[in-house]
């Protein structure tokens, strides 16, 4: 079935905010005084929404202090939210080759910061819709933002792609029917990948153009 829409990961996929979330991660441990996370700890943590993030980078150790971290991360994203983050290579000349397509953007992160996001970023004009983790019933793994989204652009999920860095973003597409393409210089491991269902990879993101095209 000819592609009619594309939906996105943003953390990872079109944006590297690794720096940006573990300073703000840092913060909030400090407010408690846990230790700092390294980078690639955090990043092992991202993909399945900000409550999760914060309840591993605290630990078992900190766990009276998950509301407060939580309630402090929030706060330091939403008053910086973009200082450090960067598009991947490509990514801006890319979207606009696809901007004939339905475009959206799904986070399992809060939808006010992916819509913050892109807009620093200078990449909103191409989404037809940004969703956050907060928008549907329930979050990636689970079909139904996908299936939301579907419904939202009028194309059945088998004329759809999901484009993911982590597990949860290929399992969800499975689940909707969607078609799945896994990118692997975000954060997740192209071997947890495969095992999620992943048989599409494009090591940079300009690579998406030969499977649309």
């Amino acid at each position: 079935m000819p592609l009619r829409a594309i939906t996105f990961d943003l953390d990872g996929t079109l944006v590297d905010t690794l720096a940006d979330i573990t300073r703000a991660v840092n913060h909030s441990l400090a407010g408690g005084g846990l230790p700092p996370r390294r980078p690639e700890e955090i990043a092992s943590f991202l993909g399945r929404g900000v409550e999760y993030l914060i309840e591993r980078a605290i630990g078992r150790p900190g766990h009276h202090f998950f509301p407060e971290a939580l309630q402090e991360y929030i706060e330091f994203r939403r008053k910086r939210p973009a200082e450090l983050c960067r598009l991947y290579p490509g990514v801006k000349e890319t979207l606009e080759r696809l901007r004939a397509l339905p475009l959206a953007v799904l986070s399992n992160g809060r939808e006010e910061m992916a819509r913050t996001i892109v807009g620093k970023l200078g990449v909103a004009q191409y989404f037809r819709s940004v969703r956050g983790g907060d928008w549907a019933a329930r979050r990636k793994p689970s079909p139904l933002p996908l299936l939301e989204l579907s419904e939202e652009f009028g194309a059945p999920p088998a004329a759809c792609l999901m484009v993911g860095d982590m597990p949860v973003d290929i399992a969800a597409g499975k689940a909707a029917g969607f078609g799945v393409c896994a990118v692997t210089y975000g954060y997740g491991a192209r071997e947890d990948l495969a095992a999620a269902g992943a048989n599409r990879f494009i090591d940079s993101f300009p690579e998406l153009l030969k499977i649309v095209f």
